[in-house]
């Protein structure tokens, strides 16, 4: 930069002014400036107007000669320097945009690998580059109008952040138990395709419940209806399958909505910000220090203002076994209050499974939110138990079998 700038300007003497001339004023702008000779004491101020200028347009006309200079020349200062002498106007050369790898955090810190002063006066640090990495969180601060800045953004790196986050703050169920009982080939099938229906054709009814008396293979039903879902990724979103189980970690009642909140956002990017953002500005909250209630509308109303349209597939949630989790006045303020924000959400969808309790079945009673399942009466299990024994037994034995034991 000294050999540079030598060439045109000799040592500054140690009596030389350090300050600009008075007639300098920032540029109305950005537009180029021409600095009048008379107006600069010496070259000295020339050297120093040049570093402290702020980066200008080019004039209009002047092809590839620019001029940089502080000061806003006013009618009267450029009447003054057309009478005292001509303009001087300094050639400025850009070097041609390079690919390479731009630490920010080490130009921040390091002064000697500033700019230089000859930066030029049209805006392009990045200009025709590729492959540009940039470390640290930069501040880049640009004057101009034709400044298009665009940055890839570390996606990867942002959602293990939010994730670990939310781990802390939901402590959610990151493996569920799981069941490995599934409805046995060729049985159950008019019903999972019932539900499967009411999945593909959403409508206002955000809740299916599947219910019977115990051992009608509600579980089974849960697990198969998740392999089923699973298959149909392209049109539904399979967000989370949880089987309550007494005893397990999956029947503690502080535990149910985390887990669910946690696994919805994975699927939706936008919800876990949201949620990291309420969880920053309270940093004493914690998941499983407030009651049911609070859960479901302090984590679940940041969904109502995310568009659920957006996203291509409905969103849904299984959980199994819901008799099994908590006490009867639990379940029904689970339920109840669910309900009323699925309304407000929109795009997703639980389905539950559990014996039909009293208390269930009171918060189940919405027809207009909820379908019903109903394994005893209307799926019974007797053909299905018939099918189930010709597979293993042939046709004839099966017949034999089921007629001692009433079936058919």
């Amino acid at each position: 930069m000294k050999k540079f700038f030598s060439k045109f300007v000799p040592h500054r003497p140690r009596s030389a002014p350090p300050s600009l001339p008075e007639q300098a004023r920032p540029s109305p702008q950005g537009k180029s400036q021409y600095i009048s000779k008379p107006a600069l004491k010496n070259d000295y101020d020339l050297y120093t107007s040049l570093l402290s200028a702020p980066e200008s347009g080019q004039p209009k006309g002047s092809g590839d000669v620019r001029a940089m200079g502080q000061g806003n020349v006013s009618q009267r200062n450029q009447e003054v320097a057309n009478q005292e002498g001509t303009l001087q106007v300094i050639p400025i050369h850009t070097p041609a945009p390079t690919k390479g790898f731009l630490n920010m955090a080490e130009l921040q810190g390091d002064p000697s690998h500033a700019p230089s002063p000859s930066i030029p006066t049209r805006p392009s640090m990045f200009g025709g580059a590729s492959n540009v990495n940039i470390d640290g969180t930069p501040n880049i601060n640009v004057a101009g109008r034709d400044v298009h800045n665009t940055f890839n953004y570390n996606y990867k790196k942002e959602k293990e952040n939010l994730n670990k986050k939310l781990k802390e703050k939901l402590n959610p169920i990151m493996h569920p138990v799981k069941k490995q009982i599934y409805c046995a080939e060729g049985t159950r099938l008019q019903l999972l395709d019932d539900i499967c229906q009411w999945v593909l054709q959403p409508d206002n009814h955000y809740v299916a419940w599947i219910y019977g008396l115990a051992g009608s293979g509600k579980s089974a039903v849960a697990v198969s209806l998740a392999e089923r879902l699973r298959k149909m990724d392209s049109q539904v979103t399979l967000a989370l399958t949880f089987h309550c189980v007494k005893g397990q970690e999956t029947s503690n009642t502080f535990q149910l909505v985390p887990t669910i909140c946690y696994h919805l956002a994975q699927c939706v990017p936008q919800y876990a910000k949201a949620l990291v953002d309420i969880f920053e500005k309270d940093a004493s909250l914690h998941a499983g220090s407030i009651p049911i209630r609070e859960q479901l509308s302090c984590f679940l109303e940041p969904l109502y203002s995310i568009n659920q349209k957006q996203h291509a597939t409905s969103t849904i949630i299984i959980i199994d076994g819901l008799d099994e989790w908590g006490k009867p006045a639990d379940q029904y303020i689970f339920l109840e209050n669910l309900q009323s924000h699925l309304q407000k959400i929109g795009g997703i969808y639980i389905a539950v499974t559990s014996r039909k309790e009293r208390d269930i079945s009171r918060a189940m009673n919405n027809r207009s939110i909820v379908q019903s399942f109903d394994l005893t009466t209307s799926y019974p299990a007797q053909k299905d138990i018939a099918k189930f024994f010709e597979m293993h037994f042939g046709t004839n034995s099966a017949h034999q079998i089921l007629h001692r034991i009433c079936l058919i």
